[in-house]
């Protein structure tokens, strides 16, 4: 049984962030040292949507770029954190999406080409797009070349995440000629991620849903049943998968 899916992305243009007053602590809590900043923004995010500690990754990128206005890594450090707060969010997701899609141009426009500074610029455009889905589908061929850059720059970023971002963009936008799905291609790459970082329960999670599109369901099933096994060490991740697992049970039930 085929399930339609659509991806709308947004962009709020800008060339300048401006903080907003959202913290976990004042910045008058934070070191002045960036090197030290990065890794209290790095051990803050690392459990993702659900983690404990969010705003003070936040708190810390963002000091790190009022420290250093031109610091490209602060600024794709702040757009992660804002992403993970935006999935987080019920009412202030849209805002939050704004501001990571805002943080993301200064970042592309101050650090070197690094994968990390376009995989969040295309996660950020699919965060707005979640939270405004008026605003959609016009931008899809932007979030795919940050995506191909991604790919190009690092196969392997974030437990194969290029293949990952590069998979979902393709399962989840709807087909030619209205948009870029192609659900052969998405196949492809989520299977390229699953090999590079098999133990990543997202990548198991995704696959899932490219082979109920496809029709192959008790291949899905085995994927899902492998993305539920693999998700049980990912603490503050596991929360934020849930629903998808949820879903996609729902859907194989039917």
């Amino acid at each position: 049984m085929k399930r339609a899916a659509i991806l709308c992305l947004a962009l709020a243009s800008c060339t300048t962030y401006r903080a907003q007053t959202y913290h976990a602590a004042s910045h008058d809590e934070l070191p002045d040292d960036v090197d030290r900043l990065f890794a209290m923004s790095d051990e803050a995010a690392r459990w993702g949507p659900k983690g404990p500690d969010l705003p003070r990754a936040r708190a810390a990128a963002e000091h790190a770029l009022a420290i250093e206005p031109d610091n490209g890594a602060a600024a794709w450090r702040l757009a992660r954190a804002l992403f993970h707060l935006a999935q987080a969010a019920d009412e202030r997701a849209a805002q939050l999406a704004a501001e990571c899609i805002d943080v993301s141009e200064v970042a592309r426009a101050n650090a070197p080409d690094t994968a990390e500074v376009h995989y969040y610029a295309s996660l950020c455009m699919g965060a707005r797009a979640q939270a405004k889905t008026v605003e959609g589908l016009d931008l899809v061929e932007r979030m795919l070349a940050e995506a191909k850059r991604t790919l190009e720059l690092d196969s392997k970023i974030l437990h194969g995440g290029a293949h990952r971002l590069l998979g979902g963009i393709y399962l989840r936008a709807p087909a030619w000629p209205a948009s870029v799905g192609d659900l052969d291609a998405a196949l492809e790459h989520l299977e390229a991620a699953v090999a590079i970082a098999p133990d990543w329960a997202e990548n198991h999670l995704l696959l899932a849903e490219a082979l109920l599109a496809d029709d192959r369901e008790d291949e899905a099933r085995a994927a899902l049943e492998r993305a539920k096994a693999k998700m049980a060490d990912e603490e503050g991740w596991r929360d934020a998968w849930a629903p998808d697992v949820a879903r996609l049970e729902r859907a194989l039930a039917e």
